[in-house]
């Protein structure tokens, strides 16, 4: 076969002075980016399948909080088939959450996970723990873990001092480490988190007249914050009523609602819930002042609003 017959006389003429820099750039593709495409490619499918299974385990292990046996083994399968697709699933949140409250991890299993754990994640992980305990209220393994996860006083940050300063402060341990971080933290920026966590260090060192002033400074800025949320009017009506001091109805806290516009980032029902935490540890405190009686209003409202098990107000 005569291929220049095959070809127009007058075709087009190809300009053949960049072609070697085509071919290099060809060769390029071929044997780099190529590979690594080829590599990265089942591990991001990978990934996606783990947490796929993560979340059908999420999904088994609710149907095994009915009763149901099977669903319970069918967690515990799952959750190791997710570790098969991907081992670093071991060390998310979600992962420690789902078995923790599967039955599968008590605090010596997390503690060999942590070692376990790339040194890049251990901090991330040791938090994580921590607030899977502080959940499930095991304060004292919460607090070993938040000490693993955060570095010395001088390099935190306000938050993470004030996550060591409050999970301090619900195990009773390291005092006075705490009022000095959280004192650190409201150098930097004074909040009603910040304020909360403070009057209840004190409330543990028992020192409560100062403890009470904290708190009800806590309280005040805490509803100031709220005014600067984007609120519905629908919500602000619903807020309204439930912080209302005087107001004795019952009131439904527990709905669900549309996430709240702006900084903060809360549901409504969440909203609800750190309001009544600071009136549950404004009343402990009003007790240990022999302030009985205004201690028993704040459980009668925070009755009426839905909050009977106290212990869980932390």
């Amino acid at each position: 076969m005569d291929l220049p017959k095959l070809l127009p006389e007058n075709g087009p003429k190809r300009d053949q002075s960049n072609w070697p820099i085509a071919l290099i750039l060809g060769g390029i593709v071929a044997c780099v980016v190529l590979p690594v495409l080829a590599a990265v490619g089942p591990s991001i499918l990978s990934r996606e399948r783990a947490r796929w299974i993560l979340a059908a385990a999420e999904n088994a292990l609710a149907k095994s909080d009915d009763g149901d046996d099977e669903y319970a083994k069918k967690t515990r399968e799952l959750l190791e088939k997710a570790v098969e697709f991907d081992p670093l699933i071991r060390f998310s949140q979600d992962f420690f959450d789902v078995n923790l409250r599967s039955g599968n991890l008590d605090a010596k299993e997390a503690y060999k996970i942590y070692l376990e754990a790339p040194e890049n994640m251990k901090p991330t992980v040791a938090i994580g723990f921590s607030r899977i305990f502080a959940k499930n209220r095991d304060f004292k393994v919460s607090f070993d873990f938040i000490k693993l996860g955060l570095p010395r006083l001088k390099e935190r940050s306000p938050t993470s001092n004030n996550d060591f300063a409050y999970s301090a402060a619900l195990c009773g341990e390291e005092l006075d480490e705490a009022l000095a971080a959280i004192n650190k933290a409201l150098e930097s920026e004074s909040n009603s988190a910040f304020l909360d966590s403070k009057a209840w260090i004190l409330f543990k060192r028992d020192e409560n007249a100062e403890a009470l002033k904290v708190m009800d400074e806590a309280i005040s800025i805490f509803k100031s914050e709220v005014e600067n949320f984007r609120l519905s009017p629908t919500q602000r009506k619903a807020w309204l009523a439930f912080s209302a001091e005087t107001d004795e109805k019952s009131f439904d806290s527990s709905e669900a609602a549309p996430r709240i516009q702006g900084p903060s980032n809360l549901t409504l029902g969440e909203l609800f819930r750190s309001f009544a935490v600071y009136q549950f540890h404004r009343a402990e405190i009003l007790k240990k002042l022999d302030r009985d009686e205004e201690a028993q209003k704040i459980v009668v409202w925070l009755g009426n609003r839905g909050f009977q098990d106290f212990e869980k107000l932390h």
